[in-house]
């Protein structure tokens, strides 16, 4: 089915700098809004995917699937070529929302787990008005799947005593010849003594400064990122 087209004007500006997480509803607090843009920060920095919270009051009168949709191609959520972004909208007073994913994102999370993730996460919290904490548990899951470590109908793995006996022999083979092992290390190690001596003063002032300038938070833009309408939408 074609996607209805949402005039540009209709659409919010692309942020400059760019931010992961748009609230452009106020309804997630400062240290809300902070929390969530440093985890989509650090998983962009690691992985290049990127995830684009936006809340808004409506989208009326266009539907909400369309709007995120063209909203991510937009402003160009994901890297270009790889296609890796996924947009989270949520329209407060329409109780709707979307999830949208790029083209390279769709394997990963097809249509029928951000169906699941939009029942399971986000409408139990939405529906009181918890819209930080859905959005939380949420992103949480869409980061395990696009791992491929984490599924919704994955069921828990089975517990250790139904482990079978192979697991058992392995562990109590290992297990003992790990702490000999650790025993004579230390043993040769308190013989001999350490001649180095305790780090001095400057040392660890070196490296805590060295540490302290890398913590800084690093900014990104979103990189021209294509969406084909991958995702679900629902209500709350």
């Amino acid at each position: 089915m074609a996607h209805a087209t949402v005039p540009p004007a209709a659409l919010p500006l692309r942020p400059n700098p760019a931010r992961f997480v748009n609230d452009l509803a106020g309804v997630l607090t400062v240290e809300q809004r902070l929390a969530l843009e440093q985890k989509l920060q650090a998983y962009n920095d690691s992985t290049t995917t990127q995830i684009a919270v936006v809340l808004l009051k409506t989208v009326a009168p266009y539907e909400v699937a369309d709007y995120a949709q063209q909203l991510g191609e937009a402003w160009g959520v994901g890297q270009q070529g790889r296609n890796n972004g996924i947009v989270i909208l949520v329209a407060v007073d329409d109780r709707r929302l979307a999830i949208q994913t790029g083209y390279g994102m769709e394997e990963r999370v097809p249509d029928y787990v951000t169906g699941l993730i939009i029942q399971q996460q986000f409408q139990p919290d939405f529906k009181l008005k918890r819209y930080y904490e859905g959005l939380d548990h949420g992103i949480d899951v869409i980061i395990h799947r696009a791992a491929g470590a984490f599924s919704p109908l994955t069921p828990h793995p089975a517990p250790w005593s139904a482990q079978p006996w192979w697991v058992w022999l392995i562990l109590l083979t290992l297990v003992p010849l790990g702490l000999g092992v650790m025993y004579v290390m230390f043993f040769k190690v308190g013989l001999s003594g350490s001649s180095s001596g305790p780090r001095t003063r400057s040392t660890l002032s070196s490296s805590s400064s060295s540490g302290s300038s890398s913590s800084g938070s690093s900014s990104s833009s979103f990189g021209g990122g294509s969406f084909g309408g991958g995702g679900s939408s629902g209500s709350w």
